[in-house]
């Protein structure tokens, strides 16, 4: 996410489509790995979380702060969440539907 950020540094369009194409290219691996388990052992395949997740030295708020050029909660940190709201919510893979859709509360 941070590369990607520092590509498309303050152009949402651009952020959103390229966020969302990442995003894609990794959901469409682990969804595809799901169904041929679900296939193979008769599992019931409930989706994908495509949302991005910290990963040892990979900072979701350090990849904000690559777009806005500042730090994490000023001034842009809320147009990068949006970014990666957006993107997440179109990547075209089956959602696991236990997971809260927009607007839902978290129970």
């Amino acid at each position: 996410m941070q590369e990607i950020f520092a590509r498309t540094h303050g152009t949402i369009d651009a952020s959103v489509a390229e966020l969302t194409k990442q995003l894609t290219v990794h959901a469409k691996v682990a969804e595809t790995i799901g169904l041929q388990v679900a296939a193979a052992t008769r599992w019931s395949f409930m989706g994908v979380d495509p949302t991005p997740a910290p990963v040892a030295n990979v900072s979701i708020g350090a990849a904000i702060e690559t777009y806005t050029g500042s730090k994490f909660g000023s001034s842009g940190t809320m147009t990068a969440a949006l970014i990666i709201s957006t993107a997440v919510k179109a990547v075209p893979v089956k959602s696991d539907s236990r997971l809260p859709q927009h607007g839902e509360a978290h129970s």
